[in-house]
């Protein structure tokens, strides 16, 4: 399993999806992006998404221990056990 952790990540996609193409959040998945462990990270201020999926096979990703604050939302997409636990979440659903 892949770890991305303990960083900050601050003011992603502020000119948004549609301007960009391929960035749906902040981590954005690609085809077949499975098994991330993502832990202990700050993401704050997001114009789309804490993360993009990109197709139901990106699956077994887990989030855990980390912060989401003022994000259109967390995720979108069809990923399959997506897993969150132990979050902190401020103003999703906002930008």
């Amino acid at each position: 399993m892949d770890t991305i952790g303990y960083n900050f990540v601050k003011n992603a996609c502020l000119d948004g999806n549609l301007s960009n193409g391929h960035s749906q959040g902040a981590i954005t998945y690609s085809n077949y992006s499975i098994n991330t462990y993502v832990i202990g990270n700050r993401f704050l201020n997001g114009r789309e998404l804490a993360f993009g999926l990109n197709g139901a096979d990106d699956g077994g990703n887990i989030y855990t221990g980390n912060i989401f604050d003022t994000f259109r939302g967390l995720t979108a997409g069809d990923g399959d056990d997506i897993i969150y636990e132990d979050n902190i979440i401020v103003n999703i659903g906002k930008e």
